[in-house]
């Protein structure tokens, strides 16, 4: 066997044959991931046997490990191969192309491709040369079903719009407009696509502290969220937009501060999870997760307001951003004090959805957010990762991680940036994409007093 993963709880045999030397890349240790930690063993020259008893206890040559919390073993390592400075904002990878994709110039506004991390570029699409309406900032491209692109863009004093951008025709159109200057979208967590039913949902999102008012309804406030209440759905590639459900026709939310965190479909259930935010008065709550599992004809929800404690402040409630669904269980980035992502238990059995933290970025740092959790992803081989980058602007000092998890409990440090600094943007960091068993992401750093923009190839545990 050359490649293997195990949660032990039986008792196990194995022969584990030792690496070929005529393959370069046979791999020349054994990783055991403990404590967010990686031991190494020498695979020696010969077969060796492995063996778990009933309780756990792998014995390894002279080595003896508990693994009974379920630590994978693997015999590769995550490893950085290859690191650019070079080149602008890395956004996602075009499998259907096969390229790479980046987001330059000073305004982001052209499109950068890369075939491989020792090219040159291969092609640049200068978007306003497409359509001289596009006079904002590219934020976000994703690659849609049909192999065109979705772009997001970006503007100031106005309202922040969605293109569609076809490479091959040079086709550059407008599709969407969110209603207010104020709303955005945040694409790490509000921007999903759903295979079985060819979907796309796109979340509001809201900033509007000054209480404006309401420019499509006169007379009206807008309240601290900009109104961003609605979710939209397309099922024609991003080309035509519908409203999929507004949450202000809730009576129960607590408009003036709602609004949407992530949205998640789970592929194991068919059902479509909301996250949302924030305040609670009285027993009015926002801190719920939502789902529906009728295509959005009813909607159910689980407030945790008050989960901690009785007192209305942050520590005693529970919330969270983005989020996955596995087969048994949900894993969450929180954004409240207590600085950690949770495993949440899918047993029909547990009513209360119980916010177990599993991972902390630091547990000493308690009662400010100093992280957020960016989109979780589930690789090939069935690792569940996240990146954790810069929460709010409070000048704690954090690097960004990247961390995985296989079964919701354990937690593994698979990179985490050289630089600890508080002065970084969340959202011009964070993309990562998987592609022919590697992984690729994109980092910004303070050094020497200059941001830096990072792209890095790391290999991805093999199984």
């Amino acid at each position: 066997m050359r490649h293997i993963a195990l949660c032990f709880v039986l008792l196990l045999s194995f022969t584990v044959w030792a690496q070929d030397p005529s393959t370069p890349t046979s791999p020349t240790k054994l990783y055991i991931w403990t404590d967010n930690q990686y031991t190494a063993y020498d695979i020696p020259s010969d077969p060796f046997q492995m063996e778990v008893d009933s309780d756990g206890i792998l014995t390894l040559g002279d080595n003896t490990i508990d693994t009974h919390h379920g630590q994978i073993i693997t015999f590769d390592c995550p490893r950085v191969l290859a690191e650019r400075r070079d080149l602008a904002y890395f956004a996602c990878i075009d499998s259907i192309r096969g390229q790479m994709l980046f987001m330059g110039g000073a305004l982001k506004q052209t499109i950068v491709t890369l075939q491989n991390m020792d090219a040159r570029p291969r092609l640049t699409y200068e978007l306003p040369d497409y359509n001289t309406d596009f006079t904002g900032t590219l934020d976000y491209i994703k690659v849609l079903n049909d192999g065109n692109y979705f772009l997001y863009e970006v503007r100031p004093d106005a309202c922040d719009r969605v293109w569609k951008f076809w490479p091959e025709t040079h086709q550059l159109i407008p599709v969407f407009t969110f209603r207010n200057k104020y709303q955005s979208l945040k694409y790490h967590w509000g921007l999903e696509y759903v295979e079985d039913t060819h979907t796309l949902y796109m979340a509001e999102y809201g900033n509007s502290m000054t209480n404006p008012d309401d420019p499509q309804h006169p007379g009206q406030k807008l309240g601290s969220k900009a109104g961003a209440t609605k979710i939209w759905r397309s099922t024609d590639n991003a080309e035509t937009w519908q409203q999929f459900v507004d949450f202000r026709d809730d009576p129960t939310i607590f408009y003036e501060h709602f609004h949407i965190h992530a949205i998640h479909y789970d592929p194991y259930d068919h059902r479509l999870y909301v996250s949302s935010g924030d305040a609670v008065e009285g027993r009015r709550s926002n801190k719920r997760l939502w789902w529906t599992d009728d295509n959005g004809d009813s909607w159910h929800s689980h407030d945790w307001s008050f989960y901690w404690g009785t007192d209305n402040n942050a520590h005693s409630h529970g919330q969270i951003v983005s989020f996955y669904a596995d087969r048994d269980f949900i894993v969450a980035g929180g954004d409240d004090y207590h600085n950690c992502i949770y495993r949440i238990d899918k047993s029909q059995a547990n009513t209360n959805l119980p916010l177990k933290p599993v991972y902390y970025y630091n547990p000493d740092a308690q009662g400010t957010v100093t992280h957020y959790t960016t989109r979780f992803k589930k690789l090939s081989n069935g690792l569940i990762i996240t990146m954790l980058t810069q929460g709010d602007s409070n000048g704690f000092p954090r690097r960004t991680r990247l961390v995985g998890t296989y079964n919701g409990y354990d937690w593994f440090i698979l990179y985490q940036g050289s630089v600890e600094d508080g002065s970084l943007p969340l959202y011009q960091t964070g993309n990562f994409d998987e592609w022919n068993g590697h992984l690729y992401f994109g980092i910004g750093e303070i050094e020497d007093g200059k941001k830096v923009s990072k792209f890095i190839k790391m290999n991805i545990p093999r199984l």
